[in-house]
């Protein structure tokens, strides 16, 4: 799932600059797991926060940035994907 997300940015956003994306390694797709108790329909919802490096380019000079990505799923039981925010951010 996360390559597939992946795959799809291209750049990334650092001090409000923008860097074209070279290429990704997941390094740790299961880094933290941060479970929010149940709201008013009892459903509880859970964050996976994976680790990536993203290579990019600054002005001939390669670098690596590592961002956390973290998807949101619905409870445990549907694994229901909500979405995946990036830190810092993809586009």
């Amino acid at each position: 799932y996360l390559a597939d997300l992946l795959s799809k940015h291209t750049s990334i956003i650092i001090e409000d600059i923008s860097f074209i994306i070279e290429n990704f390694e997941i390094v740790d797709t299961c880094y933290n797991i941060t479970r929010i108790p149940p709201n008013d329909q009892l459903v509880e919802t859970l964050y996976i926060t994976s680790l990536i490096n993203i290579f990019l380019n600054d002005k001939g000079d390669k670098k690596v940035q590592v961002v956390k990505a973290t998807t949101i799923l619905a409870d445990e039981e549907t694994k229901d994907i909500l979405g995946t925010l990036y830190d810092p951010e993809l586009i």
